[in-house]
């Protein structure tokens, strides 16, 4: 069942999921939308429960693409209405899309303070040609103030840098030395100083130590363009990057030296790879003839798409409250739990008891609210751990009740700049969310 309500420009659609009395979202894949439609890109802000998913353009059919926002009651926002998504980025009250060519309008960037609700074009600074799109946009894994953004086409690639959240930019690296579409950008999470960029030219990655002062080619000579970047968040030295008709190469050493993952029976044509932070030696694969997990401890590779209804896989995200992994096909977007409990068949239920709706401010420099809605009256319990997995602080139990409840966090002065996770634990549910500490 589908109801449809117009609010100015936001159109509301809600959709009816129904299951099956005995199904689970931790037993199979089930849809959550946009059926027909290609899913270009996904993004789940570690701040909410809204998914956002990027629609692709046809022009042959003479249909713009999309940003939608789908919250956890399978409600679909048009959260902005014709852009191209070529790359999406950001958390909490800043968002950014990396926007193409789309129906007749000028490539550009835009941004959102708003969670979403409006876009404005904030790329001042920024060459832009009908024919040279932003592709890339990144930001800083601590201090939010700094954004990067690539661009790419028939005028090569450049990368630029803003120190004011995207409202104003410098040039970084010019063609001359990115030589090429900047198609990716990454931040090493506890050394932000290091960041790789994924090029379509000679240089399929480019590193740099020293924030962006000088560059060094670290992947070259592989088929294809640069699609995902993935960096294991307990050992950054961990690298994984897709290549669209390349495969997925993966270094130890920082990309000092690389092996590729199932050279002969990984399809090469890739677009999309990403750890599971919950368990970081899992790395999913999404390729044009399904969705594979590759176990980097055993080096084992294994389709995990067979039930969905098209394998054709353009793009993931995670809810790692939840540890849901989003799947976006040129056919809708679908979903299921991916914790260790799914793989050995125990079932973790559709209607989890609470949500983790927010953590606020964040980034924060000494405290925060942590927002949990609960289906009834019970305890809650918080923890503190850092990007490696220590736990590094615990809070004695609340008692929580039914709706709504507002926590107050404080973690004093001794907790350094970074990112670390809180977990929430309520009786045997546990829902962990991403935070950022800034000095």
């Amino acid at each position: 069942m589908v109801a449809i309500k117009t609010i100015g420009r936001i159109i509301r659609i809600t959709l009816l999921i129904v299951l099956s009395p005995t199904a689970s979202i931790s037993q199979q894949w089930f849809s959550v939308g946009l059926e027909g439609e290609a899913i270009y890109r996904l993004m789940m802000p570690s701040s909410s429960q809204n998914l956002l998913a990027a629609t692709a353009p046809s022009f042959s059919q003479n249909r713009t693409g999309k940003l939608y926002q789908i919250d956890p009651g399978q409600e679909l926002i048009v959260s902005r209405d014709s852009v191209h998504a070529l790359d999406l980025a950001g958390d909490d009250d800043l968002l950014f899309i990396a926007a193409g060519l789309n129906a007749g309008l000028v490539p550009g960037l835009l941004r959102s303070t708003d969670q979403g609700e409006t876009w404005w074009f904030s790329d001042s600074g920024i060459t832009i040609y009908p024919d040279m799109a932003v592709t890339a946009v990144a930001i800083h894994p601590v201090n939010s103030d700094t954004v990067l953004a690539g661009t790419g086409g028939l005028h090569g690639g450049a990368l630029y840098r803003s120190a004011d959240r995207g409202s104003t930019w410098q040039l970084l690296a010019e063609d001359s030395i990115i030589g090429g579409s900047v198609t990716e950008i990454a931040f090493n999470p506890t050394q932000p100083t290091i960041f790789y960029i994924g090029v379509a030219g000679f240089a399929n990655l480019m590193r740099t130590r020293n924030s962006g002062n000088s560059f060094e080619v670290i992947l070259n000579d592989i088929p294809g363009s640069v699609t995902d970047i993935s960096i294991n968040p307990t050992n950054p030295d961990e690298l994984y990057v897709s290549l669209w008709q390349g495969g997925v190469h993966f270094s130890d050493s920082g990309g000092e030296s690389w092996d590729q993952v199932g050279e002969e029976t990984l399809s090469n044509l890739v677009s999309c790879v990403s750890h599971n932070l919950l368990e970081p030696e899992v790395v999913i694969i999404g390729t044009a003839e399904g969705l594979y997990e590759w176990h980097t401890t055993n080096q084992s590779l294994a389709l995990i798409s067979g039930e969905l209804p098209n394998s054709i896989i353009l793009s993931i995200a995670w809810d790692f409250g939840q540890n849901i992994l989003y799947c976006g096909t040129d056919d809708g977007v679908f979903a299921r739990s991916f914790s260790s409990s799914t793989r050995q068949g125990n079932s973790l239920g559709a209607n989890p008891r609470a949500k983790l709706l927010r953590a606020f401010p964040n980034p924060s420099n000494g405290s925060m609210q942590v927002i949990v809605e609960l289906d009834q009256q019970t305890t809650i319990g918080l923890s503190l751990f850092d990007i490696l997995g220590a736990q590094i602080g615990t809070y004695a139990e609340q008692a929580g009740i039914q709706g709504e409840n507002i926590l107050d966090v404080s973690y004093g002065n001794s907790i350094p700049s970074g990112q670390y996770f809180i977990k929430c634990v309520i009786d045997d549910q546990i829902i962990v969310k991403k935070i950022s500490i800034l000095r």
